[in-house]
C-alpha cells in the first residue's frame, strides 16, 4: 500500500466533525497544522517526520485523550498550559525539551533532550501505570512515591539521577523496574522484591544484598545475576544465559552474606 507525503492540509486536521485522526508511519513532514478540531478524542501521528514545534492548541483540546506523536523531528519546549483531560501521551524519540503535563495513566517522553529534575512533576501524576523517561538528561534523586504508584512499567534507564533509592512503598507485583546506567548508589532496597524484572546494571550500587530482603515476596521462579557495576534482577524465562538461581520464595543460592567491593554489587556465581 501507498504511503501519504508532504505536509498534513491544515483543513484536513481542523474538519469540525473530526472526532479521530491517525495518520500513522507516513512520510507526512513539515510543521504541525496549528489548529485541530475541538472534537479529536485521539491523534496518532507516529512515526512521520513531523519536525518545528508541538502548538500549543493541541494540549488544549477539550475532548483529547490520546496524543501519540512519537518518532518524529519534533523540537522545542513541550506545551505547558494543558486543559486536555490526556491519558495517554506518547512522545517519545523526538528532539523535545521542557517539562511534562497533565495527570496522566501513560507517559512516554524517552529519547527527548529533557533535563532538570523530575520529582515535582511524577508527584503529580498518581495515576500512572506506564511511565517511560528513559534516554534524557533527568537528573537528582528518583522520588520515592513513584515506586508506589499503581505502576507497571517504569522505565527511568540513560538519564543521570544520582543518589539513594528510598522508595515509598513496594513496587506493584509483576511490575518491571529499570534504573539502568545512572549514578545511584547505596544499598538495593527490598521494596522492588515484587517486580518481575528490576534492572539496576551501570549504576554504584554497593553493600551486601540478603536473601531475607526478598523472602516475603512469593513468585515464580527468579534469577538474579550480580557483576562488577551490574545488578539485574529478573524471573525465570525472560532473558537467556541466566547465572544465579533463587527459589520460590527467593531464597538465594548463593552465600548467606554477598558483600560488595570497588563501589559495585558483587556475588559468588553459581552456574545452573
Amino acid at each position: 500500500p501507498g504511503r501519504v507525503s508532504g505536509e498534513l492540509p491544515p483543513a484536513v486536521a481542523a474538519l469540525p466533525g473530526l472526532r479521530f485522526l491517525a495518520l500513522s508511519g507516513n512520510l507526512l513532514s513539515g510543521d504541525l497544522p496549528a489548529t485541530f478540531s475541538p472534537l479529536l478524542r485521539t491523534v496518532d501521528l507516529s512515526k512521520n517526520s513531523f519536525s518545528g514545534r508541538i502548538p500549543p492548541s493541541l494540549l488544549l483540546i477539550r475532548s483529547l485523550r490520546t496524543l501519540v506523536l512519537s518518532h518524529n523531528s519534533l523540537s522545542g519546549e513541550i506545551p505547558k498550559l494543558v486543559s486536555s483531560p490526556l491519558v495517554h501521551l506518547d512522545l517519545r524519540n523526538n528532539r523535545l525539551t521542557g517539562g511534562g503535563p497533565g495527570t496522566l495513566v501513560y507517559l512516554s517522553l524517552a529519547g527527548n533532550r529533557l533535563s532538570g529534575r523530575v520529582g515535582a512533576v511524577l508527584r503529580r501524576l498518581p495515576r500512572l501505570s506506564f511511565l517511560d523517561l528513559g534516554g534524557n538528561w533527568f537528573s537528582g534523586e528518583v522520588p520515592g512515591e513513584v515506586f508506589s504508584f499503581r505502576i507497571g512499567y517504569l522505565q527511568l534507564r540513560k538519564n543521570a539521577f544520582s543518589g539513594e533509592l528510598r522508595p515509598a512503598g513496594r513496587v506493584p507485583a509483576g511490575a518491571t523496574v529499570d534504573l539502568s546506567h545512572n549514578a545511584l548508589s547505596g544499598r538495593v532496597p527490598p521494596e522492588l522484591a515484587p517486580a518481575s524484572a528490576v534492572y539496576l546494571n551501570g549504576n554504584k550500587f554497593a553493600g551486601a544484598i540478603h536473601g531475607c530482603d526478598f523472602v516475603a515476596i512469593k513468585h515464580e521462579r527468579w534469577m538474579m545475576y550480580f557483576s562488577a557495576n551490574d545488578a539485574i534482577l529478573y524471573r525465570k524465562g525472560l532473558f537467556e544465559n541466566p547465572l544465579i538461581q533463587t527459589g520460590p520464595t527467593m531464597e538465594l543460592m548463593v552465600n548467606k552474606d554477598q558483600y560488595f567491593t570497588e563501589n559495585s554489587l558483587r556475588s559468588e556465581r553459581k552456574f545452573i
